[in-house]
């Protein structure tokens, strides 16, 4: 395996954790595992050897942003012709703790939630929230059965009835290496000039934005209610979906955390992927739904959380006979800040990415 250093030197501009400090190890994996072991009487265990498959999923929801940070990439042969001019990568499934017979992840997820620390911002207040995270899978080009996306980052600054969204191309990702070659070979209008940014604009927050945004002196956030209301009787997907979409536009307090974890307990066919380490480089732990999507396609979608605070890292969505990964958001930045972020290039529009 190439050592950190080397990977993130070789991704260059394309490294989703660029500038982004990665915590120390957690300690509290582990007892997590084992007080959720001890709960359910159940002793799941290691395999004899522990396997590690390339697999996982998610998905990232929202309006306008498409595209990936934190992959693995793949070295070129030396019969490969030159180097191609834009950042580009060729993305593969992470690699989890139980892949064979994972137990449920209910028990795990209350241990969690009942043992959750202030996430950095839970102790600090401003004007306006910056939020900054990577996603992959939409904004897509095909050919000749190819494909190619964009690694899109969106920067957000969210104030008390108003937002900024300042969208980035930092580079390009493949689901294989037959279509980083194709392209390479075909590059696109405009792939020379990344990374770019493609468009920063003002939006208003309405009272149908993503999850109802609140600010830091609205008390609000301190009661997780209205947060569980709107979580409840969703099925798996659409609660992973619905959790993805509150990472992406909000600061999620420490109660509003715990009362994810405690809906995504409720639901039937979640189970516990243990310890994973996220594209970022950060230790987590990870749930996933396996199953039948719309269309009766095998899909897998996968949350990893934070061990210690709860906060969601990556949600990523995978199409495991492949395997591929078709979509997933990498969590980056959240906090507060008193400063409005960049200057809109673009119309205010009505709603977020509208």
């Amino acid at each position: 395996m190439r050592g950190e250093q080397q990977v993130r030197t070789e991704l260059g501009v394309a490294d989703p954790a660029r500038g982004v400090p990665v915590p120390p190890p957690p300690v509290s994996a582990a007892s997590l595992i084992a007080r959720a072991e001890a709960t359910t009487g159940r002793q799941p265990g290691r395999p004899a050897r522990a396997q590690r498959r390339r697999l996982l999923a998610a998905a990232a929801a929202t309006t306008v942003l498409a595209a990936v940070g934190g992959y693995a990439l793949v070295a070129p042969p030396p019969s490969r012709p030159p180097a191609e001019p834009w950042p580009a990568v060729v993305v593969v499934p992470l690699a989890y703790e139980f892949v064979d017979d994972p137990p449920p992840a209910a028990p795990y997820l209350r241990a969690l939630a009942a043992d959750l620390i202030d996430a950095g911002y839970d102790r600090e207040t401003g004007e306006y929230a910056h939020l900054r995270w990577r996603v992959w899978g939409e904004s897509t080009v095909i050919a000749d059965g190819h494909v190619a996306s964009g690694i899109l980052e969106s920067e957000l600054w969210l104030g008390d009835r108003a937002g900024t969204n300042r969208i980035t191309t930092v580079g390009l990702a493949f689901p294989d290496e037959a279509s980083r070659e194709y392209f390479q070979a075909h590059p696109q209008p405009g792939w020379a000039n990344l990374p770019r940014t493609e468009a920063v604009y003002e939006f208003p927050l309405v009272d149908d934005a993503p999850g109802g945004y609140v600010v830091s002196n609205d008390p609000k956030p301190a009661n997780p209610e209205p947060l569980l209301a709107q979580l409840s009787g969703a099925d798996a997907v659409d609660l992973m979906y619905r959790v993805d979409t509150l990472y992406a536009w909000h600061l999620v307090r420490r109660a509003h955390r715990a009362a994810v974890l405690s809906a995504l307990a409720e639901v039937p066919g979640l189970v516990w992927r243990g310890e994973v380490t996220d594209r970022a480089g950060r230790p987590g732990v990870a749930v996933s739904y396996d199953g039948p999507l719309d269309g009766g396609e095998l899909g897998q979608h996968v949350l990893v959380f934070e061990p210690r605070t709860g906060e969601l890292l990556s949600h990523e969505y995978v199409l495991p006979l492949e395997p591929r990964v078709e979509l997933y958001r990498l969590y980056l930045d959240a906090g507060w800040t008193d400063q409005p972020g960049a200057e809109p290039t673009g119309p205010v529009t009505t709603s977020p990415g509208g």
